[in-house]
């Protein structure tokens, strides 16, 4: 009713029990994976519902990745939509 999206952390979830976002109805899931999935520290993973992917946009990348995500309609290097996309 309100459209407010459900973030979910799941860090103490995933790696313990079967973790399916459709049936959760998540539009975001966020874990880190150093705790059940026994992963490095630091490294964490990332759901985000198809619908934001065309909406959503990274608030910043390493440095080093910017190009890698640089195409026509976007400009990484300033992280924006291009004018006229």
């Amino acid at each position: 009713e309100h459209s407010i999206p459900l973030i979910v952390d799941a860090t103490q979830t995933v790696g313990i029990f079967n973790v399916n976002v459709q049936s959760m109805h998540c539009d975001v899931l966020v874990a880190a994976v150093h705790k059940w999935l026994l992963g490095p520290i630091g490294m964490c993973l990332m759901y985000i519902h198809p619908k934001y992917h065309d909406t959503w946009l990274p608030l910043d990348q390493h440095e080093r990745s910017r190009v890698v995500f640089q195409t026509e309609n976007y400009d990484a290097m300033e992280n924006k939509i291009c004018p006229g996309s």
